[in-house]
């Protein structure tokens, strides 16, 4: 089979699929504001919205055309080849050197797309206010977030592969000690997970600098705010967002049982009081929802993730007859004598996109449901109008898209459109004043 003319064509239509949903966003942000959107966007701030949308489309394009050639060249060259020489048979350094290098490239080959977009556009627009020396030091400390989680996650799954058939005496092993078995490898997996996501978020402390927020009233009423949740904020902290651009934020961190609190000191400088209360009232919110069926369907893919293995590791030898098949036509397409399995992740990722996108579907219906109940709890402690006006605020300032498509909002947005979840907090607000 012509397997490296197959995973280009499914890279194309990855591709194809993402333009037709840029077309779609195109089309939507031409067509009348409705009047919600009126209160947001000035007829003069609308167009301004829509003078950067446009500013983006020849950056989106050719960093697609780019990315195309980019993935045209990795396949079709002896790449992968190359990365078997220098790794020189071993698995584990052919892994590294295969990711270290693609992670490398991908990383120079987006950067002038990057700095174009922060230093022209952003700019333009008055949204970026970091400097060069910081652009380059976050981009270096993403690519090695990236690098941190990325690698040890794939060296894990590759031992876990050479060493499974030794585990289970060549797969002789019964559904009953093979459910526990796939279940310990899941937890293995997570708890390494976990692990990484604590040293990825270490990594994102250091592009900002934090400090606690400082006592008096403010803090007094977030602590009051907090009255009534089960787990405890452990921190409440201001961050120096204003170093490198115009956002405004709030959020709570949440890693297991550790909460904490983060604000933009740009919120602070830029909003009254009382609209932070309205975003801080926001995050309460999702401290004290409640979880429901819609919340445990999401641990479903996990679930059929231990069952999937469960089932498989005891017919394993009959499935690795077939596999053997496809493996060894790969390796014949790209001249290796052994399986690259970063190679190998590429065709599954590709593959398995359809799955993928069901999944991301059903998440983001999740999201967006929770995030209308989290607005609901503003409401609910007075702070309803105060929220809109930082929405409204909000997308004025970083011109947001505020009524994406429908089917955009769909597919992309894990938080309701701004014009929906204004609408919802109006509802809201009238149902609780007579």
């Amino acid at each position: 089979m012509y397997y490296k003319h197959i995973l280009f064509g499914l890279i194309c239509l990855s591709q194809l699929f993402s333009i037709i949903k840029i077309i779609i966003t195109d089309r939507q942000q031409h067509l009348p504001l409705p009047e919600e959107g009126k209160e947001i966007y000035s007829p003069e701030k609308y167009q301004e919205f829509l003078n950067y949308e446009h500013d983006y489309h020849p950056v989106t394009a050719l960093k697609k055309i780019v990315s195309l050639i980019s993935d045209a060249l990795i396949l079709y060259l002896p790449f992968f080849l190359w990365m078997e020489k220098l790794g020189g048979g071993n698995v584990y350094k052919e892994t590294i050197l295969t990711t270290v290098i693609l992670e490398t490239f991908n990383a120079i080959v987006m950067l002038p797309f990057s700095y174009y977009s922060t230093f022209v556009i952003e700019e333009k627009y008055g949204k970026n206010k970091t400097d060069q020396k910081q652009f380059f030091k976050d981009r270096l400390l993403e690519m090695m977030s990236e690098m941190v989680i990325s690698l040890p996650l794939l060296l894990l799954l590759i031992y876990i592969i050479e060493h499974l058939s030794a585990w289970t005496h060549g797969f002789a092993i019964s559904y009953r000690h093979s459910f526990l078995f796939a279940f310990l490898l899941v937890a293995a997996v997570a708890a390494v997970v976990f692990a990484l996501s604590i040293i990825a978020y270490l990594i994102q402390r250091k592009q900002y600098h934090y400090h606690d927020l400082e006592e008096g009233e403010l803090l007094e009423q977030i602590k009051g705010l907090l009255k009534g949740c089960k787990k405890k904020v452990r921190r409440i902290e201001v961050y120096d967002e204003s170093r490198k651009s115009v956002d405004k934020n709030a959020y709570m961190l949440k890693i297991l049982w550790y909460r904490a609190i983060g604000i933009a000191d740009n919120f602070l400088a830029e909003n009254s009081r009382n609209e932070l209360l309205g975003v801080l009232a926001h995050e309460v919110g999702h401290l004290k929802h409640k979880k429901d069926l819609l919340d445990y369907l999401l641990y479903l893919p996990l679930l059929l993730l231990v069952l999937g293995i469960a089932l498989l590791l005891p017919n394993m030898n009959a499935i690795l007859a077939i596999l053997s098949e496809i493996i060894s036509g790969i390796n014949t397409q790209f001249n290796l004598h052994s399986l690259n399995y970063h190679l190998l992740l590429i065709c599954l990722g590709h593959l398995l996109e359809p799955l993928a996108l069901l999944m991301k579907l059903f998440g983001n219906y999740v999201s967006r449901h929770n995030e209308y109940e989290a607005d609901l709890n503003a409401v609910k402690e007075g702070y309803g109008e105060e929220l809109i006006a930082t929405f409204t605020r909000m997308s004025t300032d970083e011109l947001v898209d505020i009524n994406p498509a429908r089917i955009i909002e769909i597919l992309d947005y894990d938080h309701p459109g701004m014009i929906n979840r204004i609408k919802a907090i109006r509802k809201a607000n009238q149902k609780k004043t007579p």
